[in-house]
């Protein structure tokens, strides 16, 4: 065929079976990413008449693009996840996902605009009963949150919730009491497994008895009410009672008052919380946090594979052989803020067999008379750390301390 010189007839069927082509490729397609550039907005306009039968889920960057456009244009009958990066969602954005897709179970968006009113998104929410993922963080909002909160903690499909704006106790109580009027018994998020917020302590505390079945929480905990430089933290002590199927556990603690946190509730938050497999603790002052305590913790955690307590603390060698007798099997990332003092410390008889990052604070001058360490005792201190931990490829410090350089650098040699 002369590529310069055909008939229309025969361009269309080259065509046709072009089209097809694509189209059994379509079908193929199970997720789909449309990003947020000339290429990819290009090519949706031109695969218009294309459908993906088998889409399940779709992500947009809808930075500068019409959502309620976006929405019309993938209508799949097997679609049950959208994502959004950006864009406005306003009221005619909420009426086409409860038209377009009423069987939607996770609808994520980060960073949007939401100027939708507060009546049509709690008949969002209503009307939408497969949703059990919603997920609307570093949102910019034009609407009181109150409600909203409110008729999220009242929907009982709720499986996963990530939520900027600060859980307070009158927030809690205004659920309790919705759900007391609709003779629900009082139960709120029934079957919510993850959740990720902001929150006072009072409202954290006042939240976490509904929260038996969760097993993935990040706070982050807002200690800014006047009174006192420092405040003394319940929340920790109100999640090991309450909390106990928790496998994820990252709470990070906000100024400008310093939390204050017990050292035996970290004890017995650990006690309570076997299970756990990631524990981040950040930002707070712990009291009096010695090697008894780090040693309680890490018997209690046998199946932790990332632990970061990110509070000054003051340990010896003696907290680290533990928990690589505890858990040394488990865990791959270990970051500590502590101050750990390996005197005397040359030879070990258990390691971290699975552990390849580990930040710790510094290490700790083993005479505080002397003012410089040999090469021999930095040799002595690589060599018991290289025993304790011969699997690692990150090894770094939070505090500044030429000491410490000088053998995470012979670690690492």
């Amino acid at each position: 065929m002369n590529e310069a010189n055909v008939s229309i007839s025969t361009f269309g069927s080259i065509v046709k079976r072009a089209r097809e082509d694509l189209q059994r490729q379509a079908d193929k397609v199970t997720h789909l990413q449309v990003n947020n550039n000339d290429n990819d907005y290009v090519y949706d306009k031109v695969f218009e008449d294309i459908n993906f039968s088998n889409l399940e889920s779709i992500s947009f960057d809808a930075t500068d693009h019409k959502v309620e456009a976006l929405l019309e244009r993938y209508i799949e009958p097997k679609l049950r996840r959208l994502q959004f990066h950006g864009g406005l969602f306003s009221d005619a954005v909420l009426i086409s996902l409860q038209v377009y897709y009423p069987l939607l179970e996770e609808l994520t968006v980060e960073n949007g605009r939401f100027i939708f009113s507060q009546m049509r998104f709690l008949r969002f929410l209503d009307s939408m009963g497969s949703l059990k993922i919603l997920s609307l963080m570093n949102g910019t909002y034009a609407v009181g949150i109150n409600h909203i909160f409110v008729a999220l903690a009242t929907k009982p499909n709720l499986e996963v919730l990530e939520f900027e704006r600060t859980i307070t106790a009158r927030l809690v109580s205004e659920a309790f009491e919705k759900q007391i009027l609709n003779d629900s018994g009082g139960m709120l998020f029934p079957k919510l497994r993850k959740l990720v917020c902001v929150g006072e302590p009072s409202g954290l505390r006042r939240l976490s008895p509904y929260l038996l079945q969760l097993t993935h929480l990040e706070a982050n905990i807002k200690c800014d009410r006047a009174g006192s430089a420092e405040a003394q933290d319940s929340v920790v002590h109100s999640i090991a009672i309450c909390c106990p199927n928790l496998y994820t556990l990252k709470l990070r603690y906000l100024g400008p008052k310093v939390a204050v946190i017990p050292s035996q509730a970290l004890v017995n938050l650990a006690q309570g919380n076997s299970q756990l497999k990631t524990l981040r603790i950040a930002d707070a002052k712990v009291e009096d946090f010695y090697d008894p305590h780090f040693i309680g913790m890490v018997r209690a955690l046998p199946r932790v594979e990332h632990l970061s307590l990110r509070f000054q603390c003051h340990l010896t060698a003696a907290s680290l052989i533990a928990a690589a007798r505890n858990c040394g099997t488990t865990l791959v990332e270990f970051e500590i803020e502590a101050d750990i003092d390996l005197r005397n410390e040359t030879q070990t008889d258990v390691s971290f067999s699975e552990l390849t990052s580990f930040t710790v604070g510094k290490f700790a001058h083993s005479d505080p008379f002397k003012t410089r360490i040999t090469e021999a005792e930095v040799s002595n201190k690589a060599q018991f750390l290289k025993a304790l931990a011969p699997k690692l490829t990150h090894f770094s410090s939070i505090l500044n301390s030429a000491v410490t350089g000088r053998i995470i650098d012979e670690v690492l040699k």
